[in-house]
Parts: C-alpha cells; structure tokens; sequence
C-alpha cells in the first residue's frame, strides 16, 4: 500500500502538488461542517421530543420561558444552518472536483506530449489503440477511481470514527442496531442517486467523439504534424477539447454528490414537520425517539458508508492504472533544432535495418540549393525510408549526416529546414485553410494565394460551400487522390522549406495537372534555390531533375 501511494503522488504533476494543502484543508472543513451539522440535530431531535425537558433547559441556562415560538425558531434555525451549509459543501465539492479533474486533464496532456515529440521509429512501434486508452481513459479513471477513492477514505473514515465514538459511548446497543438499519436506506440512496445523473449522458457522449477526433488527427497526421513544426497547435486543440470533457466531467461528478445535499435538506423539512407533530400531541411513544435519532444519524452515516465501499472497490479494481500510468513517467527530451542548413546536405555511407533485413546499403548523396532530385525504384527497395533518414525521422544504423560541412549528431536531427510531403497525404478534420496552415495564426493570405493559383485549388475552392473555411472530414474520402495531394503539397509549401522531400506525390495527377505543377516546382528551385528530392516510380519526374538516381537493392545509383 505505501508504494501504492507514493506512486499516486508521484503521478500528481508538480504545480498540483503544490495545491494538495489547500485541498486537504478543503476537506477538513468539509469533516467539520459534517460533524457540526450532527452536533446540532441529534441534540435538538432529542430535546425536542421531550417538551418539559426542553422548557428546564431553558429556564436554567438561558432565562428563556419556552413558547411555541420558540420551539418554531430553533426548528427554522435548524433548517437555515443546513442550508447554509449545505451551499457551502456544494461550493467545495466543485472546487475540489474541479482539481482532481484537472490533474486528469494535466497528465492527458502529458502523455499527449511525450507522444508527440517522441521519435519517428518509436512512434511506428507503438501500438496506437492502447495509446488511446492511455491517455484518453487512463487519466480520468486515475482522477475518479483512484484520487477520489483515497479522498473519501480520509476524510469520510475520519468522519464515521468520531460519529461511531461519540454514539457507542451514548449507547451502544443503539449504535450497533441503527448502523445495521442505516445500510438498507444507504441502498435506497443510491438508487434515487443513479437515476438523477442520467441527464448528463448525452453531453458527455459529444465531447467524448470530439475527444476522439482531435486524439486522431494527431495520430495520424504525426509526420505532417512535425515538418510543420505544428506540434503546439495540436496539442492545444486537444488540450482545450479535452478540458471541455473532464470539465463536463465534474459537473457530472458534482451533481452526484451535491444531490445527497440537496436531499438532506428536504430530508430536515420532513423531519421537522414530524417533530412539529409530536411536539404539539399529547401522545407519543419512546420508539419515535429512536426512529428520529436512525434519521438523524442516516444523513451522515448513508453517504459515508457508500463512499468508503466505493473507495475500496475502486482502487482494488483500478489499482494497474497507477502502474500502467507510472511508465509514462520518464520525460521525453525534445530534439535540438538544427537550422544552420546554408548551401548543402550530405549523407555518407548511411546504412539502415528493419529487423535483420538491410533496407538501405551505403548510400552516398549530396543535396545542394536549387538541386531538383529524382529517385526512381520499385516498390519495396526503400525509397520512403531513405526520405525518412534524409528527414531525420529515422537515424541511421551507420553512416553520418552533414550539413555545410558539420557532422550532425543523431539527437540533432529534425524537420526545421525540410518539408515532407508523403505519398498519402494527411487531412484532419478542419477547414481547407486549417489544413493548409496547420492551424497557425496570423496566415500571410497572400503568399498560400500564390501557392493555391500555382497548385490550380483556386477554382475548387471557390466551388465549396464556405471557400477556404469549408470544413473536411478525417482523411476526407469525397476528395479525389490528386486534391488531397494538392492539398498536402500546398501545406509544405505554405512553410517555406529550404529542403522539399517528395514522395510520389503526384502520382494521382493527370498527366498535364502533372507537368504544370512540375515545372512550378522546379522554378521554385531556380527562383527560391529550393532543393527537392523527389521519389516516383514514373519518369515524369525524372525529366525536371537536374540528377536522377535509382535505388536498387539498398544501393543508390547515379543514372548516366
């Protein structure tokens, strides 16, 4: 249990850490109000059922004769105290279940993050469908069934201890029989509970596909995603669709423990109208003594036995959360920038392996400003792979990797001067424009309209419904392989690389579409010095490039 314990502490994020003081203190004045509320109405339940008692009482102490006035103002003041407690409790309870929510929200977050600006060939190995789980579901059943379930056996075991105490010494006998009663009308409870919190179904179930879908786009767009350097911007849309959810999230959670609240306060008005009853007949019996002292006790004991049952349930059956959530603890260190990239990229005898298959066999290439470079070869002798390497998502098995005559070490390579465009283009579930820009602000309109003209998206794009704000769906199957190529080739355009890798990318195109766009590419590299390597199987390409390979074999050939 203690290394139990310290490992959910250790999942808390810092900067909530330093808040759990406040949070324990929320919870002690909680216990507090609790144990007062109980002070004040066991007391007055009993002293009232027993008139003559009650008017000694106040002679002898307070020089008050009782009246039935009297007898109305301590039954209203009861009443008032809770409900001015009871508002209070509901204020902390959405205050503390805010917080919990949003260290479930912190680490998702966290997870997101490592994911992100984790490398290309961990991310390939990843299995994707326990991700989603990990960092959608994981966090939240940490918040609710772990950190809530460790919240309410502290404070509601402290709380029952000083109940169960005070009443054994009163009677013990009496203890025993009503704590067994309490545990059938606990029952009742939460049924009246579980039927009230099935409003909230429907909500949750949107934010949840919203949750879904920016959790896609990110998974599916990683490689668009980085030779954009957009990595920020999706992790804020999936951190603000994410907080929306855990937000509905606690007000669910609220609702459920803010109801018993609200019902205890229905529950005093009941019971002060049957004392009012007794008060005023001639007749009554002791076993109304006991009845009111089980009601009275009810309040408290009901939803205290409830959560601790919970807690134990919860963190025996959910206990591998911490586990699984514990392996994500190691931070991820973000890759240096390199963008020292002036004149030329050079890779020597660069070697590369999936499993025990060699992919890429001492390859030699040199890449300089305006370079146009096409790489022909079938399907399967690695020519995506080579992009891959020359992009930096792979590192090599040997050989090095220069830039302007400086040997770059393995953890220094990255996008920052290369754009990749693959030969299945990433569309995520966003307008044309926030496709095209990768949601980055402050868009230069006029430089992604010269890309969109050059391109020919410009009459398409007129044609839909909202322009360039028109909304696409995930991977967007109404649009035809040549407009989602477009579309992808727009984008790393839009970010002005000094190294454009292409990767069949206009494979789909008809053949003049083609050669337009070809010989727009190949200005660029006289105009703009752009350097492209492009991969294709066909020849097209091959007769825009100042150099053309063929990779065979694992082996870089120069075309003569």
């Amino acid at each position: 249990m203690k290394n139990f314990l310290l490992k959910t502490y250790q999942l808390i994020p810092i900067s909530k850490r330093r808040k759990l003081p406040g949070f324990f203190i929320y919870s002690l004045l909680n216990t507090f109000l609790d144990l007062i509320s109980i002070i004040y109405l066991i007391p007055i339940i009993l002293v009232l059922l027993d008139k003559n008692k009650l008017e000694n009482l106040t002679k002898s102490h307070l020089q008050i004769a009782l009246s039935d006035n009297l007898i109305l103002i301590l039954l209203g003041s009861l009443l008032m105290f809770y409900i001015l407690k009871n508002s209070i409790q509901t204020r902390i309870i959405g205050v503390q279940t805010k917080f919990i929510y949003s260290i479930s929200d912190a680490i998702s977050k966290k997870l997101m993050s490592k994911f992100i600006f984790e490398s290309y060939n961990i991310h390939t190995r990843a299995d994707k469908n326990i991700f989603f789980r990990d960092v959608f579901q994981l966090p939240m059943t940490f918040a609710t069934n772990i950190l809530f379930s460790i919240y309410y056996l502290f404070s509601e075991v402290f709380l029952l201890l000083i109940i169960s105490i005070i009443s054994f010494i009163y009677n013990p006998f009496l203890t025993i029989i009503s704590f067994v009663l309490l545990v059938v009308l606990a029952y009742l409870l939460l049924v009246f509970q579980k039927n009230k919190v099935s409003d909230f179904s429907e909500k949750i179930v949107q934010l949840y596909q919203e949750n879904v879908r920016n959790i896609m786009n990110i998974l599916h767009g990683f490689i668009d995603i980085k030779t954009t350097k957009s990595e920020e911007k999706f992790i804020k849309k999936f951190e603000d669709s994410n907080k929306r959810n855990n937000d509905q999230l606690a007000l669910l959670l609220a609702f459920k423990q803010s109801n018993v609240k609200y019902f205890e306060i229905l529950f005093i008005l009941g019971l002060s109208i049957g004392i009012l009853f007794f008060v005023f007949s001639k007749d009554y019996s002791k076993d109304l003594i006991f009845l009111s002292f089980l009601a009275g006790a009810s309040i408290k004991i009901i939803p205290s036995f409830n959560k601790i049952l919970n807690a134990f349930i919860d963190i025996k059956t959910n206990k591998n959360t911490v586990e699984i959530l514990s392996g994500y603890a190691e931070e991820t260190v973000k890759k240096k920038s390199v963008e020292t990239y002036t004149n030329t990229l050079k890779i020597s005898n660069i070697s590369f392996e999936y499993g025990k298959k060699e992919i890429v066999k001492d390859v030699n290439l040199e890449i300089n400003k305006g370079d146009f470079i096409s790489i022909s070869g079938n399907s399967g002798e690695g020519k995506t792979t080579l992009l891959h390497i020359i992009a930096g998502l792979l590192i090599p098995k040997k050989g090095t990797v220069m830039i302007d005559d400086l040997e770059l070490s393995h953890n220094e390579l990255l996008f920052d001067f290369v754009g990749y465009a693959s030969q299945q283009p990433f569309l995520f579930q966003g307008s044309v424009l926030e496709n095209m820009t990768m949601l980055h602000e402050n868009v230069d309109y006029s430089h992604l309209d010269s890309i969109i003209e050059a391109l020919e998206l410009k009459e398409w794009i007129k044609s839909l419904p909202e322009g360039i704000l028109t909304p696409l769906l995930l991977e967007s199957k109404k649009l035809s392989g040549g407009q989602k190529q477009r579309i992808a080739l727009a984008r790393v355009l839009y970010f002005k690389p000094k190294i454009l890798l292409l990767d069949e990318i206009t494979n789909q195109l008809n053949p003049a579409l083609e050669e337009k766009i070809l010989d727009y590419l190949k200005q660029l590299t006289v105009e703009n010095q752009l350097a492209i390597v492009a991969v294709s199987h066909g020849k097209k390409v091959g007769q825009f490039a100042n150099r053309e390979y063929t990779l065979e074999n694992g082996k870089l050939i120069a075309n003569v």
